[in-house]
C-alpha cells in the first residue's frame, strides 16, 4: 500500500484518480468579447459575463427538493409548515403541477432540513435505547 502525500504545484508524475460526485449541472453561455474584458480588468465581475440557462428538469427543485418533499408524509409536512404554505399548495407542489415562489422554496428547504435533523436525533436516541447506556454500538 502506498503512502498518500499532499499534491503541490511541483508534484510530477502519475497521480491517483479522484472520485467526484456531481451535485448540480448548470448550463451557461458566455460572450467571448466580455471574457476578454474580464481578463483585461475592464469588467470586474464574471457574473456580468456569464448567462445561466435554467433547465427545469435538472434544477435543484426537480432533482433534490421535490423528491425529498415526496418522501415526507403530507400530514407531517402540513403540521411542520403550520399553514405556510397551505396544504393545497403543498399538494400542488408535490404533484409537480406548480413551482414555488423563491420564499416558499426557502421555507420548504428549511422545513426539510429541520425534519431531517429531528429524524437523525430520534434515530440516535433509538440506537442508544437499543444498545443501552455505556455500551458502544457495533458498526
Amino acid at each position: 500500500m502506498r503512502s498518500v502525500s499532499l499534491v503541490t504545484k511541483k508534484t510530477i508524475g502519475l497521480l491517483q484518480r479522484r472520485h467526484i460526485k456531481i451535485d448540480l449541472i448548470k448550463s451557461i453561455g458566455k460572450e467571448s468579447n466580455s471574457l476578454e474584458a474580464v481578463d483585461e480588468g475592464l469588467e470586474h465581475s464574471q457574473k456580468n459575463v456569464y448567462t445561466e440557462y435554467v433547465d427545469l428538469k435538472r434544477d435543484e427543485w426537480s432533482t433534490k427538493i421535490l423528491p425529498a418533499l415526496k418522501k415526507v408524509p403530507l400530514k407531517t409536512l402540513v403540521t411542520t409548515c403550520k399553514g405556510r404554505p397551505s396544504r393545497s399548495t403543498i399538494i400542488e407542489l408535490r404533484a409537480g403541477r406548480s413551482r414555488p415562489h423563491p420564499k416558499t422554496k426557502e421555507l420548504l428547504v428549511g422545513f426539510l432540513k429541520k425534519l431531517k435533523t429531528d429524524f437523525e436525533v430520534k434515530m440516535q436516541r433509538h440506537q442508544l435505547r437499543r444498545v443501552g447506556p455505556g455500551k458502544p454500538a457495533n458498526r
